[in-house]
């Protein structure tokens, strides 16, 4: 899983290495394991996953208004550091999007942020990026969050251990499993028969 993870955050970010800290900046103090499951639940959870969803089925199809509409709904729900940071990071991702040919999305969000009339959040253009792969929700946000965590210990100067990257990604996957698995299961139904 963990290959796969990584393709994935390959394909929505090639230059994903390169930042620091998006919205998870924990300080150099921090308990690291109890930061991260507050930004799980507050800000990945509370803001950021249902704008990325909406973000990843309007690039499908082609509605780049919904795209626009959940960029700007992250970057009003953000605190300001954190707006601040993401829109650095989405804009040199977005920069990324010239060899992107085809998709009217793309276009918007990428000349629209570029102008200063959207912010161009990283989640946003990793979320359009992985849709435009055709990378699954699931991965997409799964290597978003391997994003933040590494991204924010980098930012704290904090060591991890291989097992706190397993178990931040595992917590994340319990967050991610709540809101996309409910919508496999109301796409794709299982009928159940009586023996």
């Amino acid at each position: 899983m963990e290959e796969e993870i990584g393709r994935a955050w390959l394909r929505c970010d090639p230059g994903a290495l390169a930042h620091p800290a998006l919205t998870f900046a924990p300080v150099p103090t921090a308990h690291a394991p109890g930061v991260w499951t507050r930004w799980l639940s507050q800000i990945f959870d509370g803001i950021l996953v249902g704008p990325m969803l909406a973000a990843m089925e309007a690039t499908h199809s082609e509605h780049a208004r919904e795209v626009v509409a959940s960029d700007a709904a992250i970057a009003r729900a953000l605190p300001a550091s954190a707006v601040a940071r993401t829109c650095r990071a989405g804009s040199e991702l977005l920069m990324h999007f010239s060899g992107l040919r085809g998709s009217r999305t793309v276009s918007r969000l990428a000349g629209l942020a570029l102008e200063g009339k959207t912010p161009g959040t990283h989640a946003i253009a990793f979320a359009v990026r992985g849709a435009l792969y055709h990378v699954s929700p699931r991965l997409i946000l799964l290597a978003y969050a391997r994003a933040e965590w590494l991204g924010g210990m980098r930012f704290a100067e904090l060591r991890e251990s291989p097992f706190s990257a397993i178990a931040a990604l595992d917590e994340a996957a319990l967050v991610i499993d709540h809101r996309v698995r409910p919508t496999l299961i109301e796409t794709f139904p299982v009928e159940v028969r009586a023996p």
